[in-house]
């Protein structure tokens, strides 16, 4: 059996068509546990609609998503467990196959992820880089859509303490503990990512503060400048090819703010400061 982790908070928009997919599945040997993080919107609404999901619940407050994937885990009763994301909808019938079929034919591989595209009405720069981003061989790891065999999880809880990037950090241990990660692109689904025009100064900052804790990894304000024209290109490059000319005004704000917002977000970590999330 596989467990099915659904990790939310405020995703009224999402949830919905995220469960009615998962449980559209051919694949019917999973049990679903819901994980809400005290939502305030509809949330827990839409949660109950669906007896056959099991909900745990968090203490109140706010919490980051390693702790409500450390209060889930231990509560699967499946081998292999999949985390998905409230805001992360399969696409496909036989996403989940897919996803821990790699596990299934080769005990050396400790963790899968999915192909994300990101859903229509994200704004283009994101559009762009999530495109970009899973084009590629290796795009990186992300629990927004995931399976990982439960004594690993187990073993190796994920961390308590970061708000954004904690995908990465595990990662890195995970690697570091000798356990190989497997890329599924034949497992897709449409994510809805942060951030907004509203919020992408805060998220980036809070980003780039993350995974310069996560990694302790950092890079001066050139190589900024060098990613920033990069991506830039690349956007530009992409617009063209999708015949978007409307997106090439807000491509270079949104890349200006994003950038910058997230080099502040790495000198905070250097100076072993706090950002709140």
């Amino acid at each position: 059996m596989v467990s099915i982790v659904i990790p939310s908070r405020n995703n009224e928009e999402r949830i919905g068509r995220t469960l009615a997919a998962i449980f559209a599945q051919n694949r019917r040997d999973f049990e679903v546990i819901s994980c809400d993080d005290n939502s305030n919107d509809r949330t827990p609404v839409i949660l109950d609609g669906y007896p056959e999901v099991r909900q745990l619940h968090m203490p109140p407050g706010r919490h980051f998503p390693g702790e409500l994937l450390n209060r889930a885990i231990p509560e699967c009763r499946g081998e292999i467990i999949v985390i998905n994301h409230a805001g992360s909808c399969p696409l496909d019938a036989d996403y989940l196959d897919n996803l821990v079929k790699p596990l299934e034919e080769n005990p050396d591989i400790q963790a899968t992820f999915a192909r994300q595209e990101a859903c229509c009405d994200a704004p283009f720069a994101l559009r762009s880089a999530i495109a970009r981003r899973f084009a590629r061989q290796n795009p990186g790891f992300s629990l927004a859509g995931a399976a990982v065999r439960r004594k690993r999880a187990l073993a190796l809880p994920f961390d308590t303490t970061l708000p954004l990037a904690f995908s990465q950090e595990w990662a890195k241990r995970l690697e570091a503990a000798g356990g190989t990660i497997a890329y599924a692109p034949e497992a897709r689904l449409e994510r809805s990512p942060e951030p907004g025009w509203t919020n992408l100064w805060s998220f980036c900052r809070l980003l780039g503060f993350s995974r310069a804790r996560a990694t302790g990894e950092s890079s001066g304000f050139l190589a900024f400048l060098r990613k920033f024209a990069v991506e830039t290109r690349a956007d530009l490059q992409l617009a063209r090819a999708w015949r978007s000319p409307g997106a090439l005004p807000g491509i270079l704000l949104w890349r200006t703010i994003e950038y910058y917002a997230y080099f502040r977000g790495e000198r905070a970590a250097q100076a072993k400061g706090n950002i709140s999330c």
